[in-house]
């Protein structure tokens, strides 16, 4: 879910729309090319990138920024795997059948939900743009290096 939220955050971020390579999204966002592939065929089987072959070709969001919710990247990853799995490890945990954590457990799954269904990668691009002097590792992404002011000397 993570390296696919990086890839995604990166490709929201190219005003061209341009196409990014494979090999410039591993190295911009660290994410290791043996993992990278997968993710990126999980995406575009999922629908929420393209992709292009050959000689200039690469990956962009398959919908505008807007359009493309958080929840809609981890969805394609955890589903309900993972989320509504019980803590400790209990076969039958619910409202019924609580374990100790259930219920606060619950809030935080819910509150997850409701942010990752409420921000879009539009809200992350605008949030990475809006900052005087982005962090040290997003310095190293291409459309941020396109997109900053450059300094005067």
């Amino acid at each position: 879910v993570e390296y696919a939220l990086r890839v995604t955050a990166c490709l929201a971020l190219q005003s061209d729309g341009g196409k990014v390579s494979s090999s410039d999204l591993a190295e911009q966002t660290g994410v290791p090319r043996a993992y990278l592939s997968k993710v990126l065929r999980r995406m575009v089987s999922a629908e929420l990138l393209k992709a292009e072959k050959g000689h200039g070709g690469g990956f962009t969001l398959a919908r505008a920024s807007t359009k493309i919710r958080l929840y809609d990247v981890v969805e394609i990853f955890v589903a309900d795997r993972l989320p509504r799995r019980c803590v400790f490890g209990l076969e039958v945990c619910s409202n019924v059948n609580p374990c100790v954590l259930h219920f606060r457990w619950e809030q935080l799954r819910l509150s997850f939900e409701q942010w990752a269904k409420s921000t879009t990668l539009a809200d992350i691009s605008k949030d990475v743009l809006s900052a005087k002097d982005p962090s040290p590792h997003l310095r190293k992404w291409k459309a941020i290096q396109v997109l900053q002011p450059k300094k005067r000397q």
